[in-house]
């Protein structure tokens, strides 16, 4: 029967229809469309580059802020996913003044509060990111589980004093409850496994030097100590036929870009690591302070040969002529012998040994006046390179030993 035949259809009634209605034409509901209890919404749209399976689309121009998509526990009110009209997402499970918002200037956002989460699970992860490569038949040129990056292109407008690809921050209202914990803007970690819980690992090394850190570690980044970088052996470390040739927490390099590569006006600077005093002359009074603390390795005994290790190792480089053009007050470097003497050389308007090997400067004269060479291997000698006088030294043994001298 048609809605307008005789008698009329009465368009108030609410059929359960048994059999399938096929709309030529786009039904409209303004009242919506519930799914039952079946909660299935299918769709038989042929596979394309261009549309979606399933299109979803708003028709109404929105205004920025304006909410276009929200998926909603309509039970107890708590928002799980919300996008805006001018394409921010923000995901979640809160309700009420908390609500997952979209935040302003912001295209992704994950807003969670463990108040509002289910009994026994509480959240405590914003992003988890797994990328596993284990198809033999696949190439994959690197593996990456996070990517930040940002590009300027124009410089008006730009008002912001920080461009970071990926920025991280931490924060607590409660650091009493801190102690011995770690409050970090990143934190890393490494293991040989392909499961979340390796890769969440619920022991966190968090002792510092001989004792547990005292209170909360306040830091901008912490890596945590990798237990398990591979199963090869009981204890976790690597065996034999599986070692790797440098593990570290951070490797950083010399950058060598940002100025030109043709010989010209020096310009910028390049650094593997820079520290600067965040507080200026603000007066702070910490028991202990400075820019690097070095414990020495406890990694050295037992093999053949023995370990070489040290607290820092400063790899010798030839102190050639543009070296020594360029020095400026308090500059250090390690000669390799090439110019000057082997060892460890201080500048201060001119170079000056530090420490050296244990040979001196040859002295001739041994029939008669000692002289010394006004440079023998980038030694500064005397002004006049005659001897003049001589110290009497006597020995334990009571025998009086003679240094030449030049006064």
């Amino acid at each position: 029967m048609r809605s307008d035949a005789a008698p009329p259809l009465d368009v108030g009634i609410t059929p359960t229809w048994t059999g399938i209605h096929t709309f030529s034409a786009q039904d409209v509901h303004n009242a919506g469309a519930s799914l039952g209890t079946s909660g299935n919404l299918a769709t038989a749209r042929a596979a394309s580059t261009t549309v979606g399976g399933f299109d979803l689309q708003d028709t109404v121009s929105r205004a920025t802020g304006d909410l276009t998509y929200v998926l909603r526990n309509s039970a107890n009110g708590n928002n799980m996913m919300v996008v805006t009209g001018d394409g921010r997402f923000s995901f979640g499970y809160t309700t009420g003044a908390a609500a997952v918002m979209p935040q302003v200037g912001h295209v992704l956002s994950f807003l969670s509060n463990d108040a509002f989460s289910q009994a026994g699970s509480p959240t405590y992860v914003g992003i988890l990111a797994l990328v596993t490569h284990s198809d033999t038949a696949e190439t994959v040129p690197e593996l990456i589980g996070l990517v930040g990056a940002v590009s300027a292109q124009a410089a008006t407008g730009l008002s912001a004093v920080v461009v970071n690809g990926v920025t991280g921050s931490a924060s607590s209202n409660v650091p009493a409850a801190l102690t011995g914990k770690v409050l970090a803007c990143f934190s890393g970690a490494f293991a040989q496994s392909a499961s979340l819980p390796s890769m969440e690992p619920l022991t966190k090394d968090i002792n510092f030097g001989k004792n547990a850190h005292p209170a909360g570690g306040y830091d901008h980044m912490t890596v945590l100590w990798a237990p398990t970088v591979t199963t090869s052996s009981l204890t976790g470390y690597p065996s034999d036929a599986n070692r790797p040739g440098i593990v570290s927490s951070a490797r950083l390099c010399i950058q060598d870009w940002g100025a030109g590569s043709a010989a010209g006006s020096a310009f910028g600077e390049y650094w593997a690591i820079r520290g600067e005093d965040s507080k200026g002359a603000t007066a702070t009074f910490p028991a202990q302070t400075g820019y690097i603390k070095m414990t020495y390795p406890r990694r050295t005994g037992g093999t053949t040969p023995p370990v070489h290790a040290c607290h820092a190792y400063l790899e010798p480089w030839p102190i050639t002529t543009t070296i020594r053009t360029g020095a400026l007050d308090g500059d250090l470097v390690f000669d390799d012998g090439s110019n000057f003497r082997k060892g460890l050389w201080e500048y201060a308007g001119a170079w000056y040994k530090l420490l050296q090997h244990k040979s001196v400067d040859a002295i001739s004269g041994a029939a008669g006046p000692a002289t010394l060479a006004l440079t023998t291997g980038g030694a500064t000698g005397p002004a006049t390179a005659a001897q003049n006088t001589w110290l009497q030294i006597v020995g334990a043994n009571g025998t009086a030993y003679w240094v030449p001298a030049w006064v």
